[in-house]
């Protein structure tokens, strides 16, 4: 929390700036200090029943505000590709066409259509930072992070009766089970959502819990798409 809330900010491109340089960390803590650190346990989903809940707060918020405007755009880039916060952030602004209503992944050659309602929000930042290098820059030399949205993230929460309350990680997730209950390929939803292999895992099993009561009718919905299928009929 001290690196994400005090040193990113300042320097967001220093070593330290991708979870994985952390981890070589463990070893020592285990050995020096003889404590067992608790495994990765990834965060629930978004429900459906909040979904709905979610997408209604959203058209709430401000688009005159900066914070409310950036939310607009960006959960529901969530909510949809299952991107991170890190990926958002690394999105140039050449990567997204007004013209064509898409938006490109860096070093990547997939344009993804955006929906209409998303292209417009993307576009109201898009005329904003049309100067900055990143299209999702929240000031000047400032790049976006999941910190920003805590006060939204807060304020939706609070309107939930129940315990488990949402995450950004969780609507990232809830975006790629849809994915996998599509019947996307696992490396294509890799590939657009970066989502790492242990969050993967859990979102495919949850599409797995998802699909068993139509297990006949999908199996063989499945199977009818198989390119050779008609040549047996």
């Amino acid at each position: 929390m001290f690196f994400k809330g005090v040193i990113y900010p300042k320097w967001p491109n220093c070593q330290l700036s991708t979870v994985e340089n952390f981890k070589v960390f463990y070893d020592d803590i285990r050995e020096n200090c003889g404590k067992e650190l608790k495994g990765y346990s990834p965060r629930a989903h978004l429900e459906d029943d909040d979904y709905e809940g979610l997408l209604e707060y959203l058209d709430e918020l401000n688009s005159d505000s900066a914070r409310g405007a950036m939310a607009k755009a960006v959960i529901p880039l969530i909510l949809l590709y299952g991107f991170k916060i890190g990926t958002i952030a690394e999105i140039k602004t050449d990567c997204f066409s007004p013209e064509m209503r898409k938006l490109k992944l860096n070093n990547q050659d997939i344009w993804l259509e955006l929906p209409y309602r998303i292209y417009l929000n993307v576009n109201h930042i898009y005329q904003k930072n049309i100067n900055s290098t990143y299209l999702f820059d929240i000031g000047k030399n400032q790049r976006l992070i999941s910190d920003y949205f805590d006060d939204i993230i807060n304020a939706y929460n609070a309107r939930l009766s129940k315990k488990a309350k949402i995450t950004l990680d969780g609507l990232s997730k809830y975006a790629v089970i849809n994915m996998f209950l599509a019947g996307m390929n696992p490396i294509v939803i890799e590939k657009i959502s970066g989502m790492k292999e242990v969050n993967l895992k859990y979102c495919q099993r949850m599409a797995w819990e998802m699909t068993k009561p139509r297990l006949n009718s999908y199996v063989n919905s499945m199977l009818r798409g198989i390119k050779n299928f008609d040549d047996f009929n």
